[in-house]
C-alpha cells in the first residue's frame, strides 16, 4: 500500500459508507470525510505516541534556543509536548521534565537539568532551581502530529505501516453529514 495522499485517504473511508448514496450526496460525505481527516491524524498520532510503535511519528527537533531560561515552541505546531521523549543540549546534558512550571524554582537532587513546559513556552533550569542552563541550543526527540498532502504522497507524513490504523481511525471518527437527503438520495419528507 502506498502512502496516503488526501484523495486516497477520503476514497478509501468513503467506500465503507458510500453505498446506496446519490451522486450529490456522496460528494458531500468525501468533503465531510476529507474535513474531518486533521482529527483523524491527530487521533493517529496520540495512539502512535502510546504504544510501542511510537518511533514511526517520532522527530527530532533542533536546534531550539533558549533565551533567557526559555523558548517559544509555538512554531513547531506539529509538537505533540505531552509526548517529548528526550530533551538534550548541546553539550548533550539530558533534561528531566516536571510537570509544573512553578516546580522549576524548588531545588531538584533527582535532576542536574530540568525543563518544564506551559502553554508553547519551554522554560530550563539547573538542578539549584535558579541558574539558567549555559547552553542556549536544545534539542527535543517528540511525537508528533502528521500530515497528508494533497496531492503528493512522498510527502505525506504518515508511514506506511500506519495506512491502515489511519483508516481505521477514519472509519470510527466519521459522522454522516445531515444534507436533507435520505439514504436514497430523494429529499427527506417532513
Amino acid at each position: 500500500m502506498a502512502r496516503f495522499t488526501q484523495l486516497t485517504y477520503t476514497e478509501t473511508v468513503f467506500q465503507r459508507f458510500s453505498r446506496g448514496l446519490g451522486e450529490a450526496e456522496a460528494g458531500i460525505y468525501r468533503k465531510a470525510i476529507l474535513s474531518q481527516l486533521p482529527d483523524a491524524l491527530r487521533e493517529l498520532a496520540y495512539r502512535v505516541a502510546q504504544s510501542t510503535d511510537r518511533a514511526y511519528l517520532e522527530k527530532t527537533y533542533s536546534p531550539i534556543a533558549l533565551v533567557s531560561g526559555s523558548a517559544d515552541l509555538s512554531t513547531n505546531t506539529d509538537m505533540l509536548y505531552d509526548y517529548i521523549r528526550r530533551v538534550t543540549d548541546a553539550s548533550s546534558n539530558v533534561y528531566g521534565r516536571l510537570r509544573h512550571r512553578s516546580d522549576l524554582d524548588n531545588p531538584r537532587q533527582e535532576f542536574h537539568f530540568f525543563y518544564a513546559i506551559e502553554g508553547n513556552t519551554f522554560y530550563a533550569r539547573q538542578g539549584d532551581g535558579v541558574t539558567v542552563p549555559s547552553n542556549q541550543n536544545f534539542s527535543f526527540i517528540a511525537s508528533f502530529i502528521p500530515v497528508v498532502h494533497a496531492t503528493v504522497a512522498a510527502s505525506t507524513t504518515v508511514p506506511e505501516q500506519l495506512n491502515s490504523l489511519l483508516e481505521a481511525i477514519g472509519h470510527e471518527q466519521f459522522r454522516p453529514p445531515s444534507v436533507g437527503y435520505q439514504r436514497t438520495g430523494q429529499p427527506a419528507t417532513a
